[in-house]
């Protein structure tokens, strides 16, 4: 009867956990090693929000009353964008995310009298970096079937910009707009 051998090779730098290899009958266990890897991978995952307008809106002096139930959600919108990218070399990522909705519909000016057209924008972009400083490798994993690993600890660090923007217009008069950030 064969007895497997269990070789523990060094660590790669001060950061790197040591990675086990079993050998048995000439079928090598290997641990999919990621943060071993010097080429770059990206994601791209596009995703969806469902926006929408409720209460009172103000540009100035000019207010509204909008929005009805939720099934007018998707009668409000007029564009939307919404992807997340990130990109992965070895144990760093690089984050990007940009949501972006506009939206529009009717409300209802100072004592109902006045119909306004509201045309509000809503823009947050977001971007950050991590580092994974611990990482634990799933002992099952193999060459041919990579698992992830049991644990994981990172930093991450970023930032996010908001941007809200707002237009009014009754009947046919000039429009108002404002916006914050």
């Amino acid at each position: 009867a064969s007895t497997p051998r269990v070789k523990v090779q060094p660590p790669k730098s001060s950061l790197s956990l040591f990675t086990k290899t079993a050998v048995n009958a000439g079928a090598a266990r290997t641990p999919q090693a990621s943060d071993d890897r010097n080429d770059w991978q990206f994601e791209i995952r596009p995703y969806i929000w469902l926006a929408g307008l409720y209460g009172t809106l103000r540009v100035n002096n000019t207010t509204a009353e909008v929005g009805q139930d939720s099934a007018s959600v998707i009668g409000m919108l007029d564009f939307a964008a919404a992807v997340q990218v990130e990109a992965i070399k070895g144990r760093w990522r690089i984050m990007l995310d940009e949501n972006y909705a506009n939206l529009g519909t009717t409300g209802t000016g100072p004592l109902g009298l006045v119909t306004l057209d509201v045309q509000p924008t809503i823009n947050i972009f977001e971007f950050g970096a991590s580092y994974t400083f611990v990482k634990i490798a799933n002992k099952n994993a193999t060459a041919s079937e990579a698992l992830p690993p049991v644990f994981t600890a990172e930093v991450l660090g970023g930032g996010r910009f908001f941007h809200l923007g707002l237009g009014l217009q009754a009947n046919n008069n000039p429009p108002q707009e404002g916006s914050r950030n």
